[in-house]
């Protein structure tokens, strides 16, 4: 029997964030840079990266849906347990 697709996804997964984390770390050791400013650096790739992500996969949304209560609705008990 083969595996479910969704096993093949976590292996997908597992492999792209190992392989992200080993050039993270490439990249702070192969730079002259100090500390804060790598983050610096790293920090605003991520917000440019996830600004163009959710400008390219945007819909419709008023500012009005993005309340704390509506962004919070489907959580359970066990997601509240992991955010405290």
């Amino acid at each position: 029997p083969s595996a479910p697709p969704g096993m093949a996804l976590v292996a997908v997964s597992l492999t792209l964030t190992s392989a992200s984390a080993v050039a993270c770390e490439h990249a702070y050791k192969s730079t002259d840079l100090s500390l804060p400013r790598q983050n610096i650096v790293l920090y605003s790739y991520g917000a440019g990266l996830n600004l163009l992500a959710a400008t390219a996969l945007r819909e419709e949304v008023s500012l009005a849906d993005l309340s704390l209560s509506s962004l919070t609705q489907h959580f359970s008990g066990w997601t509240w347990a992991v955010v405290a």
